[in-house]
């Protein structure tokens, strides 16, 4: 069978018994290194997957924010809890008026969401955030030991968002267009993030 774990191998066998052009090479290369990519993260996975919060019947209504650090880097993610569309940012600092500097442009763009869902992290309840809350009017709830899934949307979609950047990373993928696919890509339901938050899909290269 082809599908070995040696690439080295594989490549001149698959070459060989397909393709008698020397342009097909690069193609090959390219299968290659795409299988490669994909048995190294195949294993990290993770368990989790995002779902629609039943409770939520608004598009960009209810948000989940969650820091990640990746490659020694601090990112900030966004996730909408009726559409599952993830905005990602990367943070100078992880200070809440950094939080906040970061949080503005995105809620100008889509519009205030009615809850925002955090962890109960220094930089959700420090006075710069508080007072971001307060200037925009949006309702803050936090995760605690008594209802720890209040943020499990931003949680499982901050995995989620950094398995697929690890994935492109080490691909040589552009993070960027990793996920604008993972924007336009179905989910369950039959409609992508992109086509439950703005009624339309991307268009990609895909």
């Amino acid at each position: 069978a082809i599908h070995s774990n040696n690439p080295k191998k594989n490549k001149p066998r698959m070459y060989s018994h397909y393709w008698s052009e020397p342009s097909m090479n690069e193609y090959v290369s390219k299968v290659v290194a795409a299988y490669q990519t994909c048995q190294k993260f195949h294993p990290a996975l993770p368990k989790e997957t995002l779902e629609q919060d039943t409770t939520v019947t608004t598009a960009w209504g209810t948000i989940g924010v969650d820091m990640s650090t990746l490659e020694g880097k601090e990112y900030l993610a966004i996730i909408d809890a009726y559409s599952n569309y993830p905005e990602v940012v990367k943070l100078k600092h992880t200070i809440s008026e950094e939080v906040y500097r970061k949080l503005k442009p995105i809620f100008c763009r889509y519009g205030i969401p009615s809850t925002v869902r955090t962890d109960n992290g220094p930089q959700s309840i420090g006075k710069d955030f508080v007072k971001f809350k307060e200037e925009l009017g949006f309702k803050h709830i936090t995760s605690s030991p008594k209802y720890p899934q209040s943020n499990g949307l931003a949680e499982c979609g901050v995995k989620t968002v950094k398995h697929l950047l690890k994935k492109a990373m080490y691909s040589g993928e552009d993070p960027q267009i990793a996920l604008l696919n993972y924007r336009a890509t179905a989910l369950e339901g039959g409609k992508s993030p992109a086509e439950l938050l703005f009624g339309r899909q991307l268009s990609t290269k895909l």
